[in-house]
């Protein structure tokens, strides 16, 4: 009874007709989600932001999970916190890195973001230059990459996040830092855990969770020597 309407609802979001059958497939909670509670919701919010209807198609193909969002908690929360940031313009954000509805806030984007603040002393700039930021894992992807980097004595700004996050290990040793492969897996290899890195919380954005300070890690220079992180 539920799955006609679910049905008739993605082939009026354009979706193609032999694709909805897998979506619903691969997602069946959307066959008990309601249209008019949760589905329509996000898809206003989508257009509210300026999404046109072949965006919300291409998204919603890409990433059916979007449509099972809680537009106030899963959504304008994270809208919220972006703002709070300077990062205003939810379109861009979306448009280039849809799956950003989806991540979780807590985890995900604010442990990254204070990552760039603190740790980077980045700015939201680099967030509106390369979205894509959010989407690499922070223990095994951003932690080690940037690391490597800053023990090169090179400014991540000046290389730019998606010459350091982007490229397979290979590419990012030849073309990025222009070092032997082996080097950056030796220091990887001797680099200590990301100690509290993961679970870094903006206290006063979301002053439900606090973040502690941790003790400075050793970390390995590029020659194997190991010295205080800054």
């Amino acid at each position: 009874r539920q799955m006609m309407p679910v049905y008739r609802y993605l082939i009026g979001l354009n979706l193609r007709f032999d694709l909805i059958p897998r979506i619903l497939r691969n997602h069946p909670m959307l066959l008990t989600a309601s249209i008019e509670d949760t589905m329509q919701p996000v898809v206003d919010y989508l257009k509210g932001i300026g999404l046109v209807d072949q965006e919300i198609t291409a998204m919603v193909r890409a990433f059916p999970s979007v449509l099972l969002l809680d537009v106030e908690e899963d959504i304008r929360r994270k809208e919220q916190y972006f703002a709070s940031k300077g990062l205003t313009n939810m379109r861009r954000l979306v448009t280039r890195l849809p799956a950003i509805l989806t991540y979780d806030l807590d985890n995900a984007i604010v442990a990254k973001y204070n990552f760039l603040e603190k740790k980077l002393n980045l700015s939201s700039f680099e967030v509106l230059r390369f979205p894509a930021y959010f989407q690499y894992d922070l223990e095994t992807r951003i932690w080690p990459r940037t690391t490597f980097v800053k023990a090169l004595g090179i400014r991540v700004d000046f290389v730019g996040l998606n010459n350091i996050l982007a490229p397979r290990d290979d590419e990012f040793c030849e073309r990025t830092v222009q070092v032997p492969l082996e080097q950056y897996r030796g220091f990887v290899e001797r680099l200590p855990p990301a100690t509290g890195i993961s679970s870094m919380k903006d206290s006063h954005s979301l002053p439900r969770r606090r973040w502690r300070k941790q003790p400075l890690a050793k970390i390995p220079t590029v020659d194997g020597r190991l010295q205080d992180e800054e």
